[in-house]
C-alpha cells in the first residue's frame, strides 16, 4: 500500500498488484505472515510458468494437502520461578487487565486464575476501565504492569486513572529487567522506596510492597506513609484488601527476573542458594496444588505404583519455593553446602582422539537448509549462532533467522539457517519441502504442521531428541508423558527413512551432565558426527570457544554427543554405572506396607477382602487391591510422620544432592489450622525426633486416645474405607460380562481422591457423586429413577 500511495499521483503510474487482483480475488494476504510459499504462488499466478515452476507449485500444493494430525502445541509460559507466576494471581471473581510485557502470557492462564479480560498498548494500562467503569457493575479491577513499562510510559496511565477517580489496583512487577526483550535495565528506573513516594505524591491511596526478601526494607529505608512491606507469600490477603479501597491503589511485587537470576548464577555473578526443595514421593498425593500455587514448569507429573505424583525437575528449578505454599506436607527443605549443587556423575574427560572424524560430511553446495525447532530458554538461538559462526570461519556464506517472540519463555522456538558455498539469494525462512536437515531439539516442535511441511521424504534428514518434555498444559492438567509414540511415525513418514538419527538426548545429557541445558549441544554433537553439518570440527570448536560461556564443559558436551553417535553402547555403559541420582524404588508390597502402616491384623483384613473379590470376580481384584490399599493407607499425622522419617528417602536425597547438610520439614498441622493458624511451619532437623515419636504412636490410630482421629476430616477419611467396601459389594452384585469395563471404572474412582484437607474434601464429594451416577448406569437404570 505504501508503494501504491507513493506512485498514485504520477500521471503514468504502473499497475500495482497487491491485496486483490483485478477480479477482486486475494492476491497476497492482508494480514499475517507472507512466507516464501505464499509469495511464490502469488508471483507464479502472474507469470507464464515454466515446467520447473509448475513442479514447484505442484509440490507446494501436495504438501499443503497432506493430512495434518493434531499434535500437542507448546505454548509459551512463565519461566520456572518467574515472579509473574504469583504476581498475576487473582482471587475468585476478580478480574484484571493486561498489556505489553511477559505478563501478556496470562491470557492463556484462565484456568489458573491468572488471566486478563483486555489488553492495551504500552502506556495505556488500566485506561480502558476509565470508560468501561460507567457501563458495568464491576466496581474494581486489577491491572498488570511491568517496571520497564511503568518507567517507559505506564506512569502516565496510572496518573490518568487517578485523575478519572476509578477504582483500580495496579500490580507493578518490579523485577529489575526488561525481561521480554533480553534482560536490559529499565531506562529511568528508580528504587522501590522512591517509587512508593512518587505514587503517593500522585494520589495513589494505598501501596503494598510484596517482597521476596522483606529484610531489605529495614535499616533506614524510607517508604511512603501509605506504604507497607509484606512477604510476597501474603499476596492473597493484599488482593482482598486493596479490592475494597476506593480509588487507585498499588501492589509493587519485588522479585528479580528468574531468567536473569539463572544467567547471573551461571556466570558466577550471583551465588547459588543453599536451600533446595524436594518432594517426598510417598507423602505427595499428586493433587497438583503445588502447580496451582506456583504455576511452575519444573513440577513434572509422574506415574508410580501408588498413583500419580509430582516431582521437581531439579535442573530447571530456579529456587523460587512458591510450590511449597498450600497445605501439602510432602515438601522437604534440604540445606546443601555452599558451592555444591546437584550430584553429578564423575565423567572422565573425553579426549578428542577417542572419537574419529565423521566418515563423510555433507557439502553446503548452493544452499544447505537447517531447521532447528526447540524450546525457548534452552539455547536454540545459541546453537544457530554457533553453527553460523563455524560456517563463517570455514568461509561459507550464511543466512540466519530466529523465530522466538513470546516463545522464548518455554514455548516453541524455531531457528532457520542456510549455509552456502555461493552468495545466498533466497529467503532466510525454510519453506515447504526445502529443509535438508531438521535438527529437532524438541519432538513437539519438529512434528508441528508448520515445521513438518518443510520436510520432503526424498530430501530431508532428521536428527531428533525423542524425549517428550511436558508442556505447560501437561503440567497444569497433570498429564503424564509416556514417550513420543506416534510423533516419531510422523517424522519417519515425511523424511528420508533409514537416514534419520533418533536419540533420547534429554535422558542422555541430563544423565551425563546433570543439566537440561546440555541437551542441545549434545544433539549438535550427534548431528556433526553423522556428517550432517557442513562445517569442520576445528571451526565448530572455535565457535564454542568464541562464545565464551562455560567453554570447556560445552566442548565436552559436544564431544560426548559425537561419541554417542559413534559408539552408543559405550556411553550407555557409563550411564548404567553406579552414579548420581536416586535408586529405583523397590516393587510395592501393599500387604507388607499396611503392616508397617498399622498392624498385621490391619493388613490381614485388607488381604481377606481382596481375596473375597478375587474368588467372586478375578478380573476386578487388581483394581480393588490398588484402591482399597490407597484408602486404608490414608495419610494422617502418624503416617506423614512415618514417611517423612524413613531412612530410604533420606538416602535418596543424599543421592540427589552433592552435599546435603540438613533436612527440614514444612507442615501445617490440622490442629493448628483448627485454631486459626494459617501458615505452614518450617521445622528444622531438630524436629525429626518429634516426628519419630509421633510415628511410633500409630497404635493409637482409631482408638479413644487418638486425639487427631476426632477431627471431622479424619473421620471422613476412615469412613471412606467402609464406603469403598460397600461400593465394591454393590458392583459385584450388579456386574455382567458385558459391563466389566464400567465396573473397573467405578472401582478406580478413588484414583481421583487426592490432596490434603480442603482439597481432599472436594475430591471426595466429586468421587461419591460420580460413583452414584456410574453405579446407576451399571444397574441399567438412571440415577433417581424408580428401580
Amino acid at each position: 500500500m505504501q508503494l501504491r500511495d507513493a506512485l498514485y499521483n504520477f500521471s503514468e503510474h504502473p499497475l500495482v498488484i497487491g491485496k486483490e487482483d483485478e477480479n477482486g480475488k486475494a492476491f497476497l494476504p492482508a494480514a499475517g505472515e507472507m512466507d516464501p510459499d505464499v509469495i511464490a504462488r502469488a508471483v507464479a499466478a502472474r507469470l507464464d510458468p515454466t515446467d520447473s515452476i509448475r513442479q514447484r507449485l505442484a509440490r507446494i500444493e501436495a504438501i499443503e494437502l497432506r493430512p495434518k494430525e493434531l499434535v500437542p502445541h507448546r505454548t509459551p509460559n512463565f519461566c520456572s520461578g518467574c515472579p509473574h507466576n504469583r504476581s498475576t494471581l487473582l482471587l475468585e471473581g476478580q478480574i484484571a487487565g493486561g498489556g505489553i510485557g511477559c505478563h501478556g502470557m496470562s491470557a492463556m492462564l484462565g484456568e489458573a486464575n491468572r488471566d486478563y479480560v483486555y489488553c492495551t498498548h504500552m502506556g495505556g494500562e488500566g485506561v480502558p476501565f476509565i470508560g468501561m467503569s460507567h457501563f458495568t457493575e464491576t466496581e474494581h479491577i486489577f491491572q498488570n504492569q511491568g517496571d520497564g513499562t511503568y518507567f517507559h510510559s505506564g506512569s502516565l496511565a496510572v496518573q490518568s486513572c487517578i485523575a478519572a477517580g476509578i477504582n483500580i489496583t495496579f500490580k507493578i512487577l518490579y523485577n529489575g529487567h526488561v525481561a521480554m526483550t533480553g534482560g536490559q535495565q529499565a531506562t529511568g528506573a528508580i528504587p522501590i522506596p522512591d517509587l512508593t513516594r512518587k505514587l503517593e505524591a500522585e494520589g495513589v491511596k494505598r501501596i503494598i510492597v510484596l517482597a521476596e526478601d522483606p529484610t531489605r526494607y529495614t535499616d533506614g529505608v524510607v517508604l511512603a506513609k501509605n506504604a507497607e512491606v509484606r512477604d510476597r507469600t501474603t499476596i492473597e490477603t493484599a488482593l482482598a484488601e486493596l479490592a475494597k479501597i476506593p480509588g487507585v491503589t498499588a501492589i509493587i511485587y519485588d522479585q528479580q527476573c528468574a531468567a536473569e537470576k539463572r544467567r547471573q548464577r551461571s556466570r558466577g555473578k550471583l551465588a547459588e542458594p543453599t536451600k533446595r526443595l524436594y518432594i517426598h514421593p510417598d507423602v505427595c498425593e499428586g493433587c497438583g496444588d503445588c502447580v496451582k500455587q506456583s504455576n511452575c514448569m519444573s513440577l513434572h507429573p509422574i506415574d508410580t505404583e501408588k498413583g500419580q505424583k509430582v516431582q521437581i525437575h531439579q535442573t530447571s528449578c530456579n529456587k523460587d519455593y512458591s510450590c511449597a505454599l498450600g497445605d501439602c506436607p510432602s515438601f522437604l527443605t534440604v540445606q546443601i553446602a555452599e558451592g555444591s549443587g546437584m550430584k553429578k556423575r564423575k565423567l572422565p574427560e573425553l579426549p578428542v582422539t577417542e572419537v574419529p572424524a565423521p566418515r563423510e560430511i555433507v557439502r553446503a553446495g548452493d544452499g544447505y537448509r537447517i531447521l532447528m525447532p526447540g524450546i525457548g530458554g534452552t539455547g536454540v538461538v545459541t546453537i544457530n549462532a554457533l553453527i553460523a559462526t563455524a560456517a563463517t570461519i570455514d568461509r561459507l556464506h550464511v543466512s540466519t533467522l530466529d523465530q522466538t517472540g513470546l516463545a522464548q519463555k518455554g514455548g516453541g522456538v524455531v531457528s532457520h539457517l542456510i549455509l552456502s558455498e555461493k552468495p545466498i539469494v533466497m529467503a532466510a525462512k525454510t519453506n515447504i519441502a526445502n529443509s535438508d536437515l531438521i535438527l529437532g531439539f524438541d519432538v513437539l516442535g519438529a512434528v508441528s504442521p508448520d515445521n513438518l511441511k518443510t520436510a520432503a521424504a526424498g530430501k530431508t534428514v532428521a536428527v531428533l531428541n525423542t524425549s517428550h518434555v511436558p508442556t505447560g498444559e501437561d503440567i497444569r492438567k497433570r498429564r503424564v508423558i509416556s514417550g513420543p509414540g506416534r510423533l516419531l511415525d510422523l517424522i519417519r513418514d515425511n523424511t528420508r527413512h533409514g537416514h534419520n538419527v533418533y536419540l533420547d538426548a534429554s535422558r542422555l545429557a541430563e544423565g551425563l551432565f546433570g543439566s537440561h541445558l546440555a541437551v542441545n549441544t549434545f544433539l549438535m554433537g550427534a548431528a556433526f558426527q553423522a556428517g550432517l553439518l557442513p562445517v569442520s570440527e576445528a571451526a565448530l570448536t572455535e565457535a564454542i570457544r568464541l562464545n565464551g560461556v562455560d567453554v570447556e564443559r560445552n566442548l565436552q558436551i559436544f564431544l560426548w554427543g559425537r561419541k554417542y553417535y559413534h559408539d552408543a553402547e559405550s556411553v550407555e555403559a557409563v550411564l548404567r554405572a553406579p552414579a548420581a541420582g536416586p535408586a529405583a524404588p523397590t516393587p510395592l508390597d501393599r500387604e507388607a506396607d499396611l503392616r508397617a502402616y498399622q498392624s498385621a491384623a490391619y493388613a490381614s483384613e485388607f488381604r481377606a477382602f481382596v481375596d473375597q473379590v478375587r474368588a467372586r470376580q478375578p478380573e476386578l481384584a487388581p483394581v480393588v487391591e490398588r484402591y482399597l490399599y490407597k484408602l486404608m493407607a490414608y495419610k494422617d499425622e502418624y503416617e506423614v510422620a512415618r514417611q517423612l522419617t524413613r531412612p530410604d528417602v533420606e538416602a535418596r536425597i543424599r543421592e540427589t544432592f552433592e552435599a546435603p547438610e540438613s533436612i527440614g520439614y514444612n507442615l501445617h498441622p490440622p490442629l493448628l489450622r483448627a485454631f486459626g493458624y494459617k501458615k505452614k511451619l518450617h521445622l528444622g532437623p531438630w524436629f525429626r525426633p518429634v516426628l519419630k515419636t509421633l510415628a511410633g504412636l500409630k497404635g493409637l490410630r482409631g482408638t479413644a486416645l487418638d486425639i487427631f482421629g476426632y477431627l471431622p476430616h479424619r473421620r471422613r477419611e476412615r469412613a471412606l474405607i467402609g464406603w469403598y467396601r460397600e461400593l465394591t459389594e454393590q458392583v459385584l452384585g450388579a456386574v455382567q460380562p458385558g459391563s466389566l469395563e464400567l465396573a473397573r471404572e467405578i472401582l478406580s474412582l478413588p484414583e481421583q481422591i487426592r490432596g490434603y484437607e480442603g482439597i481432599k474434601e472436594e475430591s471426595i464429594e466429586k468421587v461419591k457423586q460420580a460413583a452414584e451416577e456410574k453405579l446407576g448406569r451399571l444397574r441399567g437404570v438412571k440415577v433417581g429413577a424408580p428401580v
